[in-house]
């Protein structure tokens, strides 16, 4: 059997080698090349597996709870329930006092739920105590307190809460019934109980009520009383008022006053209409010229004085064209025109004196009238004041005489209401003593116990699934790293991996160790798309069993006929030799200093093709030197064997397996499962994809069934499975 390498073999006349390229890739891979589980990427099957591997856990707890719980509701007392049903009409049940007044809207949710805790309270459930003497009924589980103090009406508080622990007032859907349910270690006392909280339920409802409307009855009776006193104060300030301002019959008196204000104003437009009128025509007058004055009504009187003077110009004309001034003539035809004149100015100043006379008159007569018309407005102005005074006072006398009739109604109403036994509440349904017992529920109380340990136990193997950050599932390893799992090696001891040595073991006496070995080699085979010629094996952390792993590996190869030389390039914590019972003085940093040849470093491991190189002294350049030397140490390794294994230092810290990842056809990481963090190697797997490296995948070392039941079957190896020390791997590196 030959391994296939990923990388272009060198020519025979080379002397240096190209470290190989990464298969399917080109360029460096990201730090993270796969979302971590825990994130909110988390895949169901993540789960899934986590309840598969605690499901043995999580049934036991389930049935366990189970069980307990059962056991415990069947050591408890048997508890009998009864039930009595009491209609509840809002429709009725209101006094005529109520009714009288606007009604008010309540919502018959409202009214149940008020009659619930009227039900529950300490009014009805006193008198229930007493009736049944239920402080002595041992049914109650009731124990009387050491304080005398705490009581309510002579009954115990404590007493009362016991009470309402075992009482359930409920309404049923969409009706109006109260459900009043009683509890107790008897089913004839439950059913006492329960017809007697109906009863002292309705007794209490008609008793307050009855209350309420006598004191209302009383209230509305001192009212009435300061009503009526009002009343008659009201009825003496309108008699008095009418008295005394002669209101007695206010619309009559107010239509006559109406009636002479609208004379007044019309005597008043007359006389107005002639005033303009004078002062019209004495404006006439006084311009002084003939011709207005004629436009007066007295001017016409003029008329006749204007003709005469006409005639008299006309004559004095003719005279004075005969006749001189010096004429008898003359002088008389003068004389007499001026007497025309003087005749006209008079009768002109004797019009103009009449219309200022007239005018003065009219004057005189319109203030008058105005005075008139301006007493008889005040006179109704303050009729009207005293008339809307007269009618406050007499709406107010009749709002409370009506006022007071309607509380005597009500009065007589709540009278008779207080004496009346209202149907509002009433029992439809008596409670019989039910013979089957309503507690303890042992099925139904176990099997919810069940189901809620079964959630607590599922959600508490989701949270540690979700907190997990190391590798442990096979199944987890491609999506936490991104890398393929070449396979899970369970906890060895040192004498199980020199067993491999052995040529040809019987069938029978192959160990789990062995197979899982075999398995993991054959991984590798079938990763490869080539030949491999040389693998190196690196952890991210110490201590994780990458030494154990590559001596095992080396072994399988040798066993199956492949010449295999295993190196040890651990010049820190070189465990190789230990592993394979070798001298370890002389190695590999002898043949890097030139202090030895590649002969003197080749040691012989047993029988077998296998050869191994320990890491020799401690160096402290051992970067430098393997930067150096370490190309031409795997050229001429290769010329001598067919495969070649290293065991390289941890990744992270240490820059040695990146110049051993870049000479070298694979690496593959090994990972301690259940331990690692998931980051940590992925920071590894980076840092080697960083110098080209070539990751085939990854091998999970020490596993066991506790860390997942996918390892279960390595139980069929009981001779090697869970024997040796709890520390087998852990002293190779």
């Amino acid at each position: 059997m030959r391994f296939m390498s990923t990388s272009p073999q060198p020519s025979e006349t080379s002397l240096e080698w190209s470290p190989p390229r990464p298969v399917g890739d080109t360029l460096p891979a990201p730090l993270f090349p796969q979302q971590d589980a825990h994130g909110p990427g988390t895949p169901l099957r993540e789960y899934l597996n986590a309840l598969r591997h605690h499901g043995w856990r999580i049934g036991v707890l389930t049935l366990l709870v189970g069980v307990l719980v059962g056991l415990y509701e069947l050591r408890q007392p048997k508890q009998y329930q009864a039930h009595a049903l009491v209609r509840l009409d809002p429709n009725q049940g209101g006094s005529a006092v109520d009714n009288a007044a606007t009604p008010l809207q309540v919502d018959a949710s409202t009214l149940i739920a008020t009659e619930i805790e009227e039900a529950r309270s300490d009014a009805v459930l006193i008198p229930v105590v007493l009736q049944l003497h239920l402080d002595h009924q041992d049914a109650l589980n009731y124990r009387p307190g050491a304080n005398p103090a705490d009581t309510v009406s002579g009954v115990s508080e404590k007493l009362l809460d016991a009470v309402r622990n075992y009482l359930s007032v409920t309404r049923p859907p969409d009706t109006y019934l109260l459900d009043i349910g009683f509890t107790s270690r008897s089913p004839e006392l439950s059913a006492q109980v329960a017809n007697a909280l109906g009863e002292a339920l309705i007794a209490h409802e008609y008793a307050t009520r009855s209350q309420a409307l006598l004191a209302s009855s009383r209230y509305l009776t001192a009212q009435a009383n300061d009503l009526r006193a009002s009343m008659e104060r009201s009825q003496l300030d309108l008699t008095r008022f009418e008295t005394d301002n002669d209101v007695v019959s206010p619309t009559d008196r107010f239509n006559l006053l109406n009636q002479r204000l609208s004379t007044a104003a019309t005597d008043l437009d007359k006389q107005n209409e002639a005033l303009r009128h004078d002062q019209s025509q004495l404006t006439l007058a006084q311009s002084g010229e003939l011709q207005a004055l004629l436009g007066a009504d007295q001017g016409q009187e003029l008329k006749p004085l204007l003709d005469a003077l006409h005639q008299q110009q006309v004559k004095f004309a003719l005279v004075s064209a005969e006749y001189g001034p010096g004429s008898f003539v003359y002088r008389d035809a003068q004389r007499q025109l001026q007497q025309v004149q003087a005749t006209l100015q008079a009768a002109s100043s004797e019009i103009q004196r009449r219309l200022q006379a007239e005018f003065e008159a009219q004057t005189t007569e319109t203030r008058l009238a105005q005075v008139a018309f301006d007493q008889q407005k005040a006179a109704v102005e303050a009729f009207n004041a005293k008339a809307a005074q007269y009618n406050a006072l007499q709406q107010q006398a009749d709002t409370q005489s009506k006022l007071y009739n309607q509380l005597l109604q009500r009065i007589a109403d709540a009278d008779v209401t207080a004496g009346y036994h209202s149907d509002a509440l009433r029992v439809v349904a008596t409670a019989r003593p039910n013979l089957e017992p309503s507690a303890p529920r042992v099925g139904l109380v176990a099997t919810l116990s069940a189901l809620m340990a079964l959630l607590a136990g599922v959600l508490v193997a989701l949270y540690g699934s979700i907190h997990d950050r190391t590798l442990s599932d096979p199944r987890s390893v491609e999506l936490r790293v991104g890398e393929h799992l070449l396979g899970s090696l369970p906890r060895a001891q040192e004498s199980e991996v020199l067993a491999l040595r052995v040529e040809s073991p019987p069938e029978g006496r192959k160990s789990a160790y062995a197979e899982a070995v075999a398995s993991m080699r054959t991984s590798v085979l079938l990763s490869a798309h080539s030949r491999l010629r040389s693998l190196a094996f690196t952890s991210a952390l110490p201590r994780e069993g990458k030494s154990t792993t590559s001596v095992a590996m080396a072994c399988a190869s040798a066993m199956n006929g492949v010449p295999t030389v295993l190196v040890d390039l651990d010049f820190r914590r070189p465990s190789v030799h230990r592993a394979l019972g070798l001298d370890g003085r002389r190695g590999l940093s002898n043949y890097l200093s030139g202090r030895a040849s590649l002969n003197d470093v080749l040691l012989s491991a047993g029988p077998g093709a296998l050869r191994v190189i320990a890491a020799g002294p401690p160096i402290g350049n051992s970067v430098e030197l393997l930067g150096a030397h370490f190309g031409s140490l795997v050229e001429e390794l290769k010329s001598r064997f067919e495969l070649l294994i290293f065991d390289c230092p941890p990744s992270l810290g240490f820059a040695d397996s990146m110049i051993i990842g870049s000479s070298v056809d694979a690496v593959m990481v090994v990972v301690h499962a259940g331990e690692t963090p998931a980051e940590y190697v992925r920071n590894a797997i980076h840092q080697l994809r960083a110098v080209r490296a070539n990751v085939l995948g990854v091998v999970l070392n020490n596993v066991r069934a506790s860390l997942n039941q996918y390892y279960g079957y390595y139980r069929n190896y009981s001779s090697y499975y869970g024997s040796g020390d709890e520390n087998g791997n852990e002293d190779l590196e």
